[in-house]
């Protein structure tokens, strides 16, 4: 787990790059040093120019884009829900247009509540939780359009974020591709870390009564651990596990991944867009901690073999080996996020001297006072420190969040397959 968990938060760095600019050309200046001679100048002026031609240049605000507004927020303190205008102001940043959203308003939070994820959460035990009886194992995982045989790859996932290339978005699996010959095949590592139970994940289904039509669900999503040591019943749909504690917002009953408002139409399940923290143990006692954005899932699902959980799978298949491909799961994650994330796994560091600096800047840019003379050859935050510069540069942000004309964040797809489970409360040691 360790070794996969690793590897591909590394591989993620590489693919949160900063922002690369493209040069406008707006064509030829009144100053060129080279004059026209007469003739040539009353050719370009005269009527055979069509009416429609302008050097003009469109106006990016008519008509106005700032129609995306980002998802509700938390303010500063922490005690208030901020929801922003559906419509931004427009102003034309050199031939792009930049949005600016208003504070639409600004809700505080009950008594005892905290803001998280852009939504009130009431302060609370997490041992208090009571788990539905609805409950799904994750039993593949695969990161999306990893086929190496094909170009384009026949295994895209997941979703249109709404990129440049109105189409599957899944900047990430390009990246992994890629980078298959440094990274490895994580797909195969992470069917590994499945099979020997070091990496499970539960999806419960708070609230369905039928697995073919239903509304006004909610899905909350707990990383745990198989009850017994015999994995390979997992797949069997009658299998029981325990959740780790720290799937919870800290000091909160509350999951940190969920996504409400999920729906079944005609056996289909949807859920999202939503936006979740997910927590990423990367090494004994270390995690990266990152915001995901519009984070959707579409599958089918069915009543499982224990007869309350449900199974999820998908449609499409691979037309290399014939095997369905699975339900979709995607989203994005912003450059910010990431590299508060990875300021934070930084921030972890016994050894790294920053200088008093952040690992990476808010413009992207790595501290130019990174000192790992201290730190144990193989060092998890070292070896990340000495690739800092390099691993920023590897990619480039695919999707733009706030309709600003600059992409922000990269997007993120995988496929996933799923049988019924039962939650028999946490870990042994996490709850009185």
């Amino acid at each position: 787990m360790r070794r996969f968990l690793m590897t591909t938060s590394l591989a993620a760095v590489c693919a949160f790059g900063v922002a690369a600019c493209g040069d406008d050309d707006s064509g030829t200046t009144e100053d060129d040093t080279t004059a026209p001679e007469p003739d040539v100048e009353e050719d370009v002026m005269d009527d055979t120019t069509p009416e429609g031609d302008t050097t003009e240049p469109t106006d990016p605000c008519d008509p106005n884009p700032c129609t995306n507004a980002p998802a509700a927020a938390c303010n500063a303190a922490g005690d208030a829900v901020v929801t922003f205008e559906a419509t931004g102001t427009c102003t034309d940043d050199s031939g792009s247009a930049a949005c600016a959203y208003g504070t639409a308003s600004e809700t505080a939070c009950d008594a005892g509540e905290t803001c998280t994820n852009g939504a009130c959460v009431a302060a609370g035990d997490a041992c208090d939780y009571v788990f539905d009886g609805a409950v799904s194992y994750v039993s593949h995982l695969a990161i999306g359009s990893q086929d190496a045989s094909t170009d384009p790859p026949s295994d895209t996932c997941c979703f249109d974020f709404g990129g440049a290339d109105s189409g599957i978005d899944n900047s990430l699996g390009d990246l992994l591709r890629i980078a298959a010959a440094f990274v490895g095949d994580l797909n195969a590592s992470i069917t590994e870390q499945l099979e020997d139970g070091t990496l499970t994940l539960l999806l419960e289904t708070v609230g369905v009564d039928d697995a073919v039509n239903d509304s006004d669900l909610t899905i909350n999503g707990f990383y745990g651990e198989d009850s017994d040591t015999d994995f390979a019943d997992n797949l069997g749909g009658m299998e029981t596990f325990k959740v780790n504690k720290s799937s919870f917002i800290a000091g909160t009953a509350s999951p940190l991944i969920t996504f409400p408002g999920a729906t079944i139409t005609d056996g289909v399940l949807e859920a999202g867009p939503t936006l979740f923290s997910l927590s990423i143990p990367i090494l004994e006692g270390v995690t990266l901690q990152a915001d995901i954005n519009d984070t959707r899932v579409e599958g089918n699902v069915a009543v499982g073999p224990n007869g309350s959980g449900l199974t999820m799978d998908g449609t499409a298949t691979s037309p290399v080996t014939g095997e369905t491909l699975g339900a979709k799961l995607g989203g994005v994650i912003k450059e910010t996020d990431l590299y508060a994330a990875l300021n934070g796994f930084m921030a972890s560091s016994d050894c790294v001297d920053l200088g008093g600096d952040e690992f990476i800047s808010p413009d992207g840019m790595c501290s130019s006072n990174i000192d790992t003379s201290a730190c144990p050859d193989g060092d998890t935050t070292a070896t990340l420190a000495g690739f800092c510069s390099t691993l920023l540069a590897f990619i480039t942000p695919d999707i733009d969040t706030d309709n600003d004309g600059e992409e922000d964040a990269i997007s993120i797809g995988v496929w996933l397959k799923a049988t019924s489970a039962t939650i028999d409360g946490f870990i042994d040691g996490d709850c009185p």
